[in-house]
């Protein structure tokens, strides 16, 4: 994967996180003082000036203080795959009506139109898609609970008539117009040209900004979980789209975290996660706790599968709930066949143009003309800025063109998508991950998962099994401050680093992957035979095969793994897996 994961995805509600950029290339190994400062300088400048202004970045703080805890009532791997395998495989779209500026709209009295959202589901049936993921707007559930929940239901009712389940994502922090606080009541007109200029975060910055208020949130999380809990229409919840993003930054962090405690406490049949974004801390709270992974990727494919791959060291299912975007080469024919090969869910952005204007890039403004290139959707509406008849029919009032204007962007990708969910429908689909983890990694989160290690140089033969290791310290995969792709769970900040652990085994593989994400000039030894060193650093986890000599290092019970790395400018990291082909 690139450098630049921390900021490589950028959803349909992105805009870019620029201290997240700049702390990238400051953690780059051939990059001077000057050389850096030079960067910053470039990139303050190419950034557009309509973009949202971004919180400055706060302090370092270490992994010891962003540990995650165990969650008791996170889904075992075992039946989160039994979960993802009893179904078709998952292929839908982020869903907003035509006619509706965001969701505050979409579920508020005056807008909420049944009929229109069966019209164009039923479109999305005949396409053979099986699923939506649709925001919540919390400020529409306080103004009156019963009734958003029966408006809600029946679009559940409707969504189910057509056979799509759907993935309710109960907060968004995202932000493109001026409006970072929602508010009940007729929302914005549509500017021509604006980016989902009406677009409202939920529950609004304000209230994520000031824990007094968060006791509000708490009865929204309970309640609309509660009501829903054994649905099985509800088909998994999303429970906080791209947190920390609009601008808001880490104060998200902590209350994602009690969204996954209040979830928890009313534990529904369907699983829970919040999706891979933003900055380390969050992204580590999202895979520790989630059930099934999802995260977000506007890529071209080799980027999609680096992002993939990554995600996969976690074992569990993974669904990709936000792609598609054209112009960066995120297209139904590149993304499709990564998503079918891998077994991964594909929940693209959108599925009908309309008020939203998503086929407009990130960050257009008001009178940008409408772009040869669709960013997102897959349908034109009557709601569509093409469409509008000259001289315009009022964006903001009740629409009566004179007809309706539902044509497929491409009908090539309509067709590529049938084609693709009916190939998937036919082939056998995997029950679990193709690998089983001998030894994990940092991405999986288990409270088994530590090692042996000192910054003070040992004496004697370290890496042998006779070696006595019990004055070291004890600490979770894997060890550092920060690099790109990083996960570090246990504080590294000196020059030096020794780890050892013990890996029983039942039996030698016949095959098996080391997993090593370094930086830098790691050795790696298994009962004290070296199996593996180089110098250089990596900027995500690398798969090395094993060859049959280095299998021999290995025994039935108990083996040593030990590993020496060093550090001398930019990020610092290592973290170490062995994993071996899964048994059926």
């Amino acid at each position: 994967m690139s450098a630049l994961h921390r900021v490589q995805n950028f959803p349909c509600t992105h805009h870019f996180s620029l201290h997240k950029i700049l702390n990238i290339f400051m953690s780059f190994k051939n990059t001077t003082r000057c050389g850096k400062y030079l960067l910053s300088l470039m990139l303050v400048a190419s950034v557009s000036a309509s973009a949202q202004p971004v919180t400055p970045p706060a302090p370092p703080v270490s992994a010891t203080l962003q540990a995650t805890p165990i969650d008791a009532k996170r889904w075992t791997t075992a039946r989160a795959w039994q979960w993802y395998q009893g179904q078709p495989w998952p292929c839908g779209f982020n869903y907003i009506p035509s006619h509706s500026i965001s969701y505050t709209e979409m579920f508020m009295p005056y807008n909420f139109d049944a009929k229109k959202i069966d019209s164009e589901l039923a479109m999305a049936q005949a396409d053979g898609f099986n699923c939506a993921r649709v925001v919540l707007p919390f400020v529409v559930w306080e103004h009156d609970p019963a009734a958003f929940k029966g408006r809600f239901s029946e679009f559940l009712a409707v969504a189910s008539k057509r056979g799509i389940k759907l993935m309710p994502a109960l907060f968004d922090d995202c932000v493109f117009g001026h409006t970072a606080d929602p508010s009940y009541g007729r929302q914005p007109v549509v500017v021509p040209g604006w980016y989902a200029n009406g677009w409202t975060p939920s529950p609004g910055h304000a209230i994520v900004r000031d824990k007094t208020q968060w006791p509000r949130l708490e009865k929204y999380v309970k309640d609309m979980i509660s009501t829903y809990k054994t649905d099985k229409r509800v088909w998994l919840w999303d429970l906080y789209n791209e947190p920390t993003n609009g601008g808001i930054g880490e104060v998200t962090v902590p209350l994602v975290n009690k969204v996954f405690d209040w979830a928890r406490e009313v534990d529904p049949i369907q699983p829970l996660t919040s999706d891979v974004f933003g900055s380390i801390a969050m992204q580590r709270l999202a895979l520790d706790r989630s059930d099934i992974i999802t995260f977000h990727n506007y890529d071209p494919p080799e980027s999609l599968q680096a992002n993939i791959n990554q995600l996969k060291l976690t074992g569990r299912p993974i669904i990709c709930s936000e792609w598609l975007n054209r112009a960066r080469q995120s297209t139904p024919s590149g993304a499709l066949p990564i998503f079918t090969r891998e077994n991964v869910g594909a929940i693209h952005w959108g599925y009908i143009n309309g008020r939203t204007q998503t086929n407009f890039p990130w960050g257009s403004k008001a009178g940008m003309p409408s772009p040869k290139i669709w960013q997102h959707d897959l349908y034109r509406s009557e709601y569509t800025v093409e469409s509008i008849p000259t001289g315009g029919y009022g964006f903001g009032i009740d629409y009566s063109p004179n007809a309706a204007q539902r044509t497929p962007y491409d009908p090539a990708e309509i067709a590529l998508f049938k084609t693709n969910i009916a190939n998937m429908a036919r082939a056998p689909r995997p029950s679990g991950p193709s690998e089983q983890w001998l030894l994990p990694t940092a991405l999986t989160h288990e409270a088994n998962n530590l090692w042996r290690y000192t910054t003070t140089e040992p004496n004697g033969n370290w890496t042998s099994e006779s070696f006595d290791d019990t004055a070291w310290k004890t600490g979770a995969g894997g060890f550092g401050t920060d690099a790109p792709n990083s996960w570090p769970r246990t504080d590294w900040n000196t020059n030096d680093i020794w780890l050892r652990r013990v890996v029983t085994l039942q039996k030698v593989p016949t095959q098996a992957t080391l997993y090593l994400h370094y930086d830098e000039d790691p050795q790696v030894y298994i009962n004290g035979q070296q199996v593996f060193a180089t110098k250089g650093y990596t900027d995500n986890y690398k798969a090395i095969p094993l060859s049959a000599t280095t299998l021999a290092t290995l025994k039935p019970g108990k083996n040593i793994i030990a590993v020496r790395c060093r550090q001398t400018t930019g990020g610092q990291y290592i973290d170490v897996g062995l994993s071996a082909p899964r048994t059926p």
